[in-house]
């Protein structure tokens, strides 16, 4: 995975292990937690073929289970015209 190029650039705190991707609340608590996903593609426009009906999902789980715990969730259909996509994903969970 990409490192940050200085302290703080892509997280904040210190529970942020970069290297799974995985947040260790440090007391019980809220958390409020924010992504934003920008997506280009890399195929050429004449070589796509239609997306239609193509989604991209953003998930924030607790314990990497998104079935058993709760989780914040963004849902966002994809445009066959676009060459960039955005999604992002903003809530509160509370962590023991």
């Amino acid at each position: 995975p990409r490192q940050p190029e200085r302290e703080g650039m892509f997280h904040r705190g210190p529970g942020l292990n970069l290297t799974s991707g995985q947040y260790t609340a440090p007391l019980a608590g809220y958390y409020t937690f924010s992504t934003t996903l920008h997506i280009a593609r890399r195929e050429p426009r004449r070589k796509r073929q239609g997306c239609r009906g193509s989604r991209l999902r953003v998930l924030i789980c607790v314990h990497s289970c998104c079935q058993h715990y709760s989780h914040l969730e963004s849902v966002s259909w994809l445009e066959s015209s676009g060459d960039l996509f955005t999604i992002s994903v903003t809530g509160t969970l509370y962590l023991q």
